[in-house]
């Protein structure tokens, strides 16, 4: 059809007569560009609904119930905070006075928060009257109670206790809540407990302390104490709240605290059903476009019967951007977050080493089997762990003797202490089925980094936690399984001395 016509006419027939096809190929591949960096958000560990109830003097008849979200929380109910005042509340004392009177060691800052009253959403259910008592239920099964009068008529000292629902400002220390409502890369420990002290610290700071709550909660089952002698109000800064339960004349004696995801919303936070995990679509738009350049590469080639400045680049393109995709989908992720995470050793003698995730992962690991039960009976696991022993750990500053402890730090504020045979793993373990004690085999005291051969998921502690594990497969208590660990601290301090 072409024939008679010069090279560089026929060439231009062959372009025109390809135009529409050009503009189709065009077309998609915008169509693919734009939809290449839309990624949906991945789910976080906080909740953001709470599912009020109450029940009537037996426990268990339920007299109403109520959920609601944090943004009708917002829009309906009294706000308190400001967004830029910092909260704190107080970690164990373990050397001089353990009530700390100034209340200025070892303080945990919530962050700039805001939040509901526990009162306000009482009162959507009719209130509470004197003798009732309230329960806040988070999703991995931490609870803490309360009287009628710290929740309707609280101390100065004490303050409001709030379900906070929006951080206006990072938590300092490194404590790493997030910033922001509920949600992924936001705060991410909503809906999280605070006391919104109204009485500030010698430095000016609105902290609830633990002699605070030695005024304010005078019976001693509404205070929170580590290994069951050093007091901490940060231990009654839950977070993940996802029910405020009223019990009508008090929480009766012996009640069997069920724990199921029936009872509350929809759980963002379960890594059983994927939270955390995010499809990757940037590899799957990189391919797709890839596939769409070299299709038209081929087109191209097939048109013009050879290669030429159109055909040979648009090959060449489609090639590279295939092969990327390959590379960034099969290679594991690492959110920025785990990327920028430390870990600081500390030693009995001042001595001090920061490691990252990386230079952890290097070091010589220890694989078990081990799982954990929490306070109402909730049973995780067992799993495969794989992770450093704290022992290692412990001789890169220094060692541990005997007459040390070891404070194990997280970044939500959440610290406890094991002792030389903890950090040894020497641990009460349990039978999977029943919870029944039962003896072990080796055990070893792990900071795990991965969880049935996969980096944990953000619910399960990512990136680093602690677990117990040996060849067995046993459980041992959830306390002891701290999630988001940055900071391990050799003391040289006996428990005798502290008290």
């Amino acid at each position: 059809m072409w024939m008679g016509l010069k090279p560089q006419q026929a060439l231009m027939r062959r372009m025109n007569s390809s135009r529409p096809y050009i503009r189709v190929f065009i077309f998609l591949l915008a169509l693919s560009l734009f939809w290449l960096p839309a990624q949906p958000a991945s789910a976080a560990g906080s909740t953001s609904n709470v599912h009020i109830i109450k029940y009537a003097a037996d426990g268990e008849t339920m007299l109403a119930e109520k959920t609601v979200s944090y943004e009708w929380m917002q829009q309906m109910l009294k706000i308190y905070g400001d967004g830029k005042t910092h909260y704190y509340h107080q970690g164990p004392i373990f050397d001089g006075d353990k009530w700390d009177p100034e209340e200025i060691r070892n303080l945990k800052d919530k962050g700039a928060v805001k939040g509901t009253s526990v009162k306000d959403l009482c009162d959507l259910l009719g209130g509470m009257s004197d003798g009732d008592e309230v329960m806040l239920v988070a999703v991995d099964g931490w609870h803490a109670e309360f009287a009628y009068a710290n929740i309707y008529q609280p101390l100065d000292r004490q303050g409001i206790i709030a379900l906070c629902w929006y951080n206006g400002g990072y938590a300092q220390d490194s404590e790493g809540y997030g910033q922001g409502y509920p949600g992924n890369n936001a705060f991410e420990s909503a809906l999280q407990l605070v006391f919104m002290t109204g009485v500030p610290n010698p430095e000016g700071k609105f902290v609830f302390g633990n002699s605070d709550m030695k005024l304010a909660l005078p019976q001693e089952k509404y205070q929170h104490f580590y290994e069951g002698q050093y007091p901490s109000t940060n231990g009654l800064s839950g977070k993940w709240i996802a029910e405020v339960r009223i019990y009508s004349g008090g929480i009766p004696a012996g009640l069997k605290i069920d724990y199921t995801t029936a009872n509350y919303p929809p759980a963002e936070h379960d890594s059983n059903s994927g939270a955390g995990q995010s499809i990757p679509w940037i590899p799957i738009a990189m391919g797709a476009v890839g596939i769409l350049v070299l299709l038209g590469g081929v087109f191209f080639f097939t048109r013009f019967r050879k290669m030429n400045l159109i055909t040979g680049p648009t090959l060449v393109v489609g090639v590279i951007l295939i092969a990327a995709a390959v590379v960034i989908g099969t290679r594991s992720p690492q959110d920025p977050a785990e990327a920028a995470w430390r870990v600081t050793l500390g030693g009995s003698a001042g001595q001090q080493k920061v490691l990252s995730l990386q230079e952890i992962r290097a070091l010589p690991s220890y694989t078990g089997r081990g799982g954990f039960f929490t306070t109402v009976g909730v049973v995780f696991g067992p799993c495969k762990a794989k992770g450093v022993p704290l022992s290692d750990l412990c001789q890169l500053v220094g060692g541990i003797t005997r007459s040390d402890i070891v404070m194990i730090s997280a970044s939500d504020g959440y610290s406890t202490v094991f002792d030389y045979g903890q950090i040894m793993g020497s641990f009460i373990t349990y039978d999977t089925k029943i919870l029944k004690e039962v003896p072990h085999g080796e055990l070893k005291t792990i900071l795990m980094y991965q969880q049935d051969g996969k980096a944990l998921a953000k619910s399960d502690g990512m990136p680093l936690r602690i677990a117990i594990v040996g060849v067995d497969g046993l459980l041992t208590e959830g306390n002891n399984w701290v999630k988001w660990v940055n900071k391990i601290e050799v003391l040289k301090i006996q428990k005798a001395a502290a008290e």
